[in-house]
């Protein structure tokens, strides 16, 4: 087969979860299927090498799509080029794609918060996207999806019927597996990792965390690890206001080796996003030995199963008293671990790159 694939947000110059996601499929089908052609459509050259192999084509459109209005121009001529090559099938990893690809369309869309939540972003953004997913969610021959909440969601939001969405958890990076979590005693601490946008509540762990030290008097911090993409009034304000805001440290975005060591001397993981179609760092958490506490709300008790506490993002007196149940008790701390690493068995890359690999072929047959 001739398999094109829009890979547009693998990058080497650091990636979010789409990008991963992306990356850590495609690699595993390059390998797997060395019978199969497989043509990755970028805007950067450098993606050459991150995947490779005999049966790997890279393709670089312009415009490079790195500001929003320069993307329906790169989908464009993504559009060209494929109606040009006449692939088996398309596969759009990130959920967009211009309209009129002369071939079985796969798209992935991971959730539809801009949908629910347009103020969470940009107004620009959230115009884009409002105006490009209904569409490309329409006339895609299928659809793949990170959770059985975000399928529903899907279902429900664009009236499109479950049965073309198919449902693909996410995997976790399994080299924190080898983390040996051991928290610092000297200057012990909570961690967040993740974009920081409203949808995060940011300002709702800064919040929780400033509840918790004025309960309990520990000499805590919170570290908050990822980039600062969208820092709205609410979370300025949590933090302005926040009576222990010399203990709340915004590291940035981080390498891995220093993911691992944050992972590695955290107390616990604070992970308490209103929206999530999936949650990685739910499992990162998990892999990497930590309590987690995390919300309730849309897919995330899904992901997280009973191993983590969950609370309403906006409890925070209840977060603050989980926080510092993770910390004196030893016996729940334990507990909570050995769940979290049973509950891993479920969530792997390789089950993830197996399940899509099944929604490419569904695509084919019913294009066809």
């Amino acid at each position: 087969m001739k398999i094109a694939i829009n890979i547009r947000l693998v990058r080497p110059d650091g990636m979010d979860g789409i990008g991963w996601f992306s990356y850590e499929i495609v690699r595993r089908w390059v390998e797997r299927f060395p019978e199969h052609e497989f043509i990755l459509l970028t805007d950067k050259s450098a993606l050459k090498e991150m995947i490779s192999g005999p049966n790997v084509q890279h393709k670089v459109l312009l415009p490079p799509a790195r500001k929003l209005f320069l993307i329906n121009w790169w989908n464009s001529a993504a559009k060209r080029y494929v109606n040009r090559i006449q692939p088996d099938i398309f596969i759009s990893l990130d959920g967009q794609y211009a309209q009129s690809i002369q071939a079985p369309v796969l798209t992935v869309i991971h959730d539809l918060n801009f949908h629910h939540h347009p103020e969470w972003m940009t107004e620009k953004l959230a115009h884009f996207y409002n105006s490009s997913y209904p569409e490309c969610a329409a006339n895609a021959t299928r659809i793949a999806t990170v959770s059985e909440f975000s399928k529903k969601d899907i279902s429900k939001s664009y009236s499109i019927s479950q049965n073309r969405i198919d449902v693909v958890y996410n995997g976790f990076n399994e080299k924190l597996l080898a983390v040996q979590n051991k928290p610092e005693k000297e200057n012990p601490y909570f961690f967040f990792v993740g974009i920081q946008v409203p949808r995060k509540n940011i300002a709702g762990l800064i919040k929780s965390f400033s509840i918790f030290k004025e309960t309990y008097k520990t000499n805590h911090q919170l570290k908050l690890a990822g980039h600062h993409y969208m820092w709205d009034e609410e979370m300025k304000t949590a933090l302005d206001e926040s009576s222990v805001k010399e203990d709340i440290l915004l590291l940035g975005r981080k390498t891995f080796d220093d993911l691992k060591n944050l992972y590695a001397g955290a107390e616990a993981l604070l992970y308490i996003p209103h929206f999530e179609g999936f949650g990685i760092p739910v499992l990162e958490g998990y892999a990497a030995g930590l309590p987690v506490i995390c919300s309730n709300t849309t897919s995330l008790l899904e992901v997280a199963g009973k191993a983590a506490l969950s609370f309403s993002p906006t409890d925070y007196k209840g977060i603050a008293k989980a926080m510092h149940q993770v910390i004196s008790d030893e016996n729940l701390r334990k507990e909570m671990i050995l769940k979290g690493k049973q509950r891993l068995e479920t969530f792997n890359w390789k089950r993830t790159s197996d399940a899509l690999w099944e929604s490419v072929l569904k695509t084919i047959a019913h294009g066809s």
